[in-house]
């Protein structure tokens, strides 16, 4: 099962940034790359509780599995230059523009 993160996209004259959703997602299971103009970050999260839990819960309406967003980005931006920081569970991506 497939869930999208929610995210914002910011455009300034030097870079486009990106800030994602991910609350529950290890930061060593994030990738960030660039192709075809579209930005893709992907990993998964996992059902973190117990499988002895799992019968207990009468309703889970948060989404878990693997991720894949592939995110249109305007204009020419660095691939080699890609930054990216995870804090708090919101990845923030920094994609600077060629000059």
């Amino acid at each position: 099962i497939q869930w999208v993160p929610l995210y914002d996209m910011k455009e300034e004259p030097d870079a486009i940034t990106l800030l994602v959703d991910l609350p529950g997602v290890d930061e060593d299971e994030i990738q960030i790359g660039m192709e075809a103009g579209m930005a893709l970050i992907s990993g998964a999260r996992e059902f973190d509780h117990d499988n002895e839990d799992a019968e207990e819960y009468v309703r889970v309406q948060r989404p878990y599995g693997a991720f894949r967003l592939q995110i249109p980005i305007p204009g020419n931006v660095s691939e080699t230059l890609i930054r990216a920081k995870y804090r708090r569970g919101v990845l923030k991506v920094t994609l600077p523009r060629k000059r």
